[in-house]
């Protein structure tokens, strides 16, 4: 069951994005327990490329959303992380 979803930003940041997904492939959780998308606002580095790598040799779903100002289009928030973490425990006390 998906329990969580990685959303990571990016545009021309393919090192960055390359370590992000390396970091994420470390998880502990179960595959089918999350999901990476990565959301590239039309880089013109390696991203495309780097995530395309990852995601032949990836465990979890990994996911491509290419498109110029794609973020702002589709309105995504930023939360902060104590935010995050304190929604997640009251979802875990349910």
């Amino acid at each position: 069951m998906l329990r969580v979803s990685v959303v990571i930003p990016a545009f021309n940041r393919c090192t960055v994005t390359r370590l992000c997904l390396e970091a994420l492939g470390l998880q502990d959780l179960s595959p089918e327990e999350y999901e990476v998308i990565v959301v590239d606002d039309a880089s013109s580095d390696d991203t495309p490329e780097v995530v395309r790598s990852f995601q032949e040799r990836a465990k979890c779903s990994v996911r491509l959303r290419r498109k110029p100002n794609l973020c702002r289009e589709a309105q995504l928030h930023v939360f902060e992380i104590d935010q995050l973490l304190k929604s997640n425990r009251e979802v875990s006390m349910k």
